[in-house]
């Protein structure tokens, strides 16, 4: 799966004509084994974006989101529409936050799945 991620990325870096985007890749692919080229990462190193899986509840009074790879990135809204731009501008603050602690962002592992049941009858 490595080979192959990190491949894509190879080739969306020519692809770009992006010379440092390519010796990062060839770095990072040649670190330890265990390390994965994401397509999140590969986002990040093209053109600076993440993408995070949020997770959206209904309220007594709207709407609550959170990040779960982002420990303590919440926000609630009146609307759905206003939670999900206060939990982007939530990540975006999180994430400077972070940069400025000298902490890395977190690469985004976290999932979202649905699962059906039948009901007890």
């Amino acid at each position: 799966m490595t080979a192959c991620f990190a491949d894509t990325f190879f080739f969306l870096a020519l692809l770009n004509g992006d010379d440092q985007a390519h010796a990062r890749a060839v770095a990072f692919a040649a670190k330890p084994p265990g390390r994965i080229i994401t397509t999140a990462w590969v986002l990040r190193e093209l053109d600076g974006s993440m993408r995070f899986a949020i997770l959206i509840e209904k309220t007594a009074t709207g709407y609550s989101a959170h990040v779960p790879d982002l420990p303590g990135c919440v926000v609630a809204g009146e609307t759905l529409e206003e939670a999900g731009d206060l939990i982007r501008e939530a990540i975006a603050f999180h994430l400077e936050g972070m940069r400025l602690h000298g902490e890395p962002p977190p690469e985004p592992a976290s999932m979202c799945d649905y699962v059906e049941v039948v009901a007890p009858t």
